[in-house]
């Protein structure tokens, strides 16, 4: 996500990421759904690139390294 790709994955895969499926990134759980979503963003560049950038800027504004360090840095003063 950091690196603007778009991803697809499962609950495990996103599990500690609030995260909304569709807009941030794809959630599947299951193997044929999952071959399915990434079947539909071969063909479909616009909601992939568009997916793919507001997972970029989920991870830069909720979990960039600054942003964990100042969350720490809050419970530690």
């Amino acid at each position: 996500m950091s690196m603007r790709v778009p991803v697809v994955t499962n609950d495990v895969g996103a599990e500690g990421i609030v995260v909304e499926d569709g807009k941030e990134l794809w959630v599947r759980n299951d193997s044929v759904e999952i071959a399915e979503q990434v079947d539909y963003l071969l063909g479909h560049y616009d909601d992939a690139l568009n997916v793919a950038e507001a997972g970029k800027k989920l991870v830069e504004g909720k979990y960039e390294w600054n942003r964990i360090w100042e969350g720490f840095q809050e419970v530690l003063t």
